[in-house]
């Protein structure tokens, strides 16, 4: 059968002259310090590797500077007004999406769904520009599923993209308080 019988433990005497050289720097009240940044290697560093640091360092600088922080090539669209009366026209103002094209822009009650619910009630086409952009008008005639009379419901207008298998999002949706009288 092993033995169970433990070694005794080490006495506070039995390490001290091996005490890590960073123990030493921040327990020793300043002593050994002196030795352990003499023990320090120096950096040597290479010019060349200066140099690249340096422009690679100004490169994202610049880069910082010319793209403004929160810029997006997403897809986006806003519209205005974003509260309307139902079967009320909103202006829609698009950008960023594929140049000179001509899409499909829905209104729906959701901004993803499976391709069998399809939440969606109307639906305009609209070209863009050479940059991606649009204007048009579009009447909000209500989400389905709307409450009744009296209500407000919140409805999203963009353009309905296939996501994976059986999803479809709402690409640059813009959402839209739609009140019912």
């Amino acid at each position: 059968m092993p033995s169970t019988a433990r070694s005794p433990a080490p006495s506070s005497t039995s390490w001290r002259g091996t005490t890590p050289w960073f123990l030493s720097a921040m327990f020793c009240n300043g002593e050994g310090l002196r030795d352990v940044v003499a023990r320090m290697p120096l950096r040597k560093e290479k010019p060349m590797i200066r140099l690249l640091t340096s422009v690679l360092a100004t490169l994202g600088f610049v880069v910082a500077l010319v793209s403004p922080a929160g810029a997006s090539t997403s897809p986006r669209i806003v519209a205005n007004p974003r509260s309307v009366m139902v079967n009320s026209a909103t202006k829609l103002t698009g950008s960023n999406f594929p140049a000179s094209t001509r899409i499909t822009i829905k209104e729906c009650s959701s901004t993803s769904w499976y391709v069998l619910a399809n939440p969606c009630v109307s639906a305009i086409k609209v070209k863009t520009n050479a940059s991606g952009g649009f204007k048009t008008s579009m009447t909000i005639h209500g989400c389905p599923g709307s409450s009744g009379t009296g209500t407000s419901e919140t409805c999203y207008v963009g353009e309905p993209t296939p996501y994976g298998v059986d999803t479809m999002t709402l690409t640059g949706a813009a959402k839209i308080t739609v009140t019912v009288p």
